[in-house]
């Protein structure tokens, strides 16, 4: 018996880390300065089960979709994390036992690959090329705008013109009858 024990530990250390992330949803009846030391104690309890905290995000106080225990409001935050797949299952059950929390949920994040990003990297540079391109011709569109008003100023001198000539022709009508 005391083989097997030794053996799925062994198994357990060996197991690849995974990144996911972990979000935890505390209680309004904390304030903000009493969050950091929950936040935290979620952080060690991380590393305490042989995970590695990558990133932590602070999303602030939302309110909530519907009432959750009473509370209409609750801090939101995040951590990204490597941990064994086993000790995402105890750190699960770990937080789920903890009355400061609400909520919280553990997914499994996709880590993307360097050729991955460099993709995303030359999608986002066509993209904002394209736009540049289409600013560009935007402005040429109100130059064009600009250069047709003008032209369309002209005529209107033309009108003034055209209405001096007008009267001076009906001066001169009442002349003749």
């Amino acid at each position: 018996m005391p083989n097997e024990t030794t053996e799925t530990s062994i198994a357990e250390e060996k197991q690849p880390a995974q990144r996911y992330e972990i979000v935890c949803l505390v209680a309004n009846k904390y304030s903000e300065d009493e969050v950091g030391p929950i936040i935290g104690a979620v952080a060690k309890l991380v590393q305490t089960n042989g995970g590695t905290v990558i990133a932590e995000e602070t999303w602030g106080k939302r309110k909530l979709a519907y009432p959750i225990k009473h509370f209409f409001h609750a801090y939101y935050h995040l951590i990204e994390c490597d941990l064994p797949k086993v000790s995402a299952q105890k750190i699960d059950n770990a937080l789920r036992l903890d009355e400061r929390l609400l909520r919280h949920l553990i997914v499994q994040k996709r880590v993307k690959t360097e050729v991955e990003v460099a993709r995303e990297r030359a999608a986002q540079e066509r993209i904002a090329r394209e736009q540049a391109k289409a600013a560009s011709a935007e402005g040429a569109a109100k130059t064009k705008a600009e250069t047709d008003a003008t032209r369309k100023e002209k005529p209107a001198v033309d009108m003034a013109a055209l209405d001096a000539k007008l009267d001076k022709i009906l001066d001169d009508t009442t002349d003749l009858l």
